[in-house]
């Protein structure tokens, strides 16, 4: 959240929107978190957990792109 608060301060006085990546899934309903867990402690398991996170958080974000796609029409 620290590297979030200091690329949000390159933003000021923009349109720019940054972000966490989860928070794409989360609005989606797709998972109830916004970090991502380091998987090197999980296993094998771990990153497998990861990967899922991120093809939710990529689902979200997909569905956002389109979204916005659609009301700038």
């Amino acid at each position: 959240r620290d590297n979030l608060s200091s690329l949000r301060r390159y933003t000021v006085g923009t349109h720019a929107h940054v972000g966490l990546f989860l928070e794409y899934a989360k609005q989606a309903g797709l998972v109830n978190t916004d970090e991502v867990p380091d998987p090197y402690y999980g296993g094998a398991r771990g990153f497998e957990d990861v990967l899922d996170l991120i093809e939710r958080a990529s689902a979200g974000l997909l569905a956002a792109i389109v979204a916005e796609a659609r009301a700038n029409r």
